[in-house]
């Protein structure tokens, strides 16, 4: 900490300045910028990150569902094709993969749609931030605490996914049929993993700076 008055360096033990003999007071200290300019930085590249990660996670979903809902496609046609050889136990379980294809769709889209919508929030929030149009330190920790939600969201997804995936492929195997999801089992956990860890080193830095 240095001296208002006169810039001198000095000690937290310090009741006068050594060099100029002002009072110190808290109100004197001229602390250094590192808190705020260190907070502004790190939660604009970790917004940054937040959506590259992102990006790359939606291409990658994208790809893995377009192979999956191809191979249902195609799983549909022929039991379709066969339907007069099928027992009414084989149909109900086909009805039943095209209700969870759908209702997994539909998922999809509501989640993305929400989490698309606070991550285009959060980046508002920093742009004023940066504008000063707001309390800086109060818009960046908002954006984080939105970030985390779409965070939270997409990890609802994954979880959802996952489980979605596994009783497709469990029912299509009863058909005695395959039905390929790519690496969802693999990618989307640890894509996720990607954007929870930075989530814990941002919260545990906002509360020490509270």
């Amino acid at each position: 900490m240095n001296c208002k008055n006169c810039s001198y360096p000095l000690k937290e033990s310090d009741s006068y300045c050594p060099n100029c003999g002002s009072p110190v007071e808290k109100d004197i200290y001229q602390r250094p910028t590192k808190t705020n300019s260190n907070r502004q930085v790190f939660g604009q590249s970790y917004s940054k990150y937040i959506f590259v990660v992102s990006l790359v996670l939606m291409i990658i979903l994208v790809l893995n569902l377009s192979t999956a809902f191809n191979s249902l496609s195609g799983l549909k046609g022929e039991i379709q094709a066969n339907a007069s050889s099928l027992t009414s136990e084989q149909l109900s379980l086909f009805n039943k993969m095209l209700t969870l294809s759908q209702v997994e769709t539909a998922f999809i889209f509501l989640n993305f749609g929400a989490t698309l919508t606070l991550m285009i929030i959060a980046a508002m929030l920093r742009k004023k931030a940066k504008l000063n149009v707001a309390p800086e330190e109060a818009l960046l920790k908002t954006q984080f605490y939105l970030s985390i939600a779409a965070v939270a969201l997409g990890t609802i997804f994954v979880i959802y996914e996952i489980i979605a995936l596994q009783k497709l492929n469990d029912i299509a195997n009863q058909l005695g049929a395959a039905v390929h999801f790519g690496f969802s089992y693999l990618v989307l956990p640890i894509t996720f993993v990607a954007l929870l860890i930075p989530c814990i080193f941002k919260s545990l830095s906002v509360l020490r700076n509270n």
